[in-house]
């Protein structure tokens, strides 16, 4: 679990080490706490490209984005982010 912007910041840096990545978003549940306040869920598959040298793999990552959104303005801003990976799972790349 990385927690705060610091540690997603640190987490981002990592990815500099792959060849490419990719990240297919899905479903959001959005919780009202307050007014202008809102918790969000967000899931996602994470797929990052790394090469070996005599070989290449995919690494998959689950992954769950649990965020505090605040209204501001005409839009909203994400407050806090807590990034948690719930597995990954490495394959081949033909």
């Amino acid at each position: 679990i990385r927690d705060g912007t610091d540690k997603v910041i640190e987490a981002m840096q990592g990815l500099l080490r792959y060849e490419a990545t990719s990240h297919l978003v899905g479903q959001q549940v959005l919780t009202p706490v307050d007014d202008g306040v809102v918790d969000g869920l967000t899931y996602c598959t994470a797929h990052h490209l790394f090469d070996h040298g005599d070989h290449r793999t995919d690494t998959v990552m689950h992954i769950h984005y649990h965020d505090r959104f605040v209204a501001v303005g005409d839009g909203w801003r994400v407050a806090t982010r807590r990034l948690e990976v719930l597995w990954t799972d490495e394959q081949p790349v033909n």
